[in-house]
């Protein structure tokens, strides 16, 4: 049995992790809540998806789909 996600709105998300002295921050946060990465520099969308590729969750995914 899965634990259904509870999902937050972007604009709660966009509020607590907005930082007015930074021109450029991406964070990744997982369905958990937890920041899974957060960075001030570009990085590639390789990289981002790399990352997510290793979450479990995804893992699980791309097992089932298989």
């Amino acid at each position: 049995m899965t634990k259904k996600a509870r999902w937050t709105a972007a604009t709660n998300l966009y509020k607590k992790y907005d930082k007015k002295n930074s021109p450029f921050e991406i964070y990744l946060i997982g369905l958990d809540g937890k920041i899974k990465l957060q960075d001030n520099r570009c990085i590639s969308i390789g990289q981002i998806l790399d990352l997510i590729d290793s979450m479990p969750m995804r893992k699980n995914e791309i097992r089932s789909n298989n």
